[in-house]
């Protein structure tokens, strides 16, 4: 069951708050009475990162290295 806290309170509660969210529980903040964000424990794995799994599956277009065209920077692209 989530917990409801107005962003008012994180100050005086952000150990507590900690607390929740690493023992799994999500944090909703609202603003106003709305709310406005939802607080969860990160998602960390216990594999370590496998470097090159997706190797191929992305790739650059010739001239991505190039510069961009001066109306692209100015906004008027």
């Amino acid at each position: 069951m989530p917990v409801v806290l107005d962003t008012r309170d994180i100050p005086a509660r952000i150990n507590e708050i900690i607390g929740l969210v690493r023992d799994g529980v999500e944090v909703i903040l609202t603003v106003d009475g709305a709310a406005s964000a939802r607080i969860v424990a990160s998602g960390t794995s216990d594999q370590p990162r496998r470097p090159g799994l997706h190797r191929g599956a992305t790739a650059m277009q010739d001239g991505f290295d190039e510069p961009l065209p001066d109306a692209f920077r100015l906004g008027s692209a």
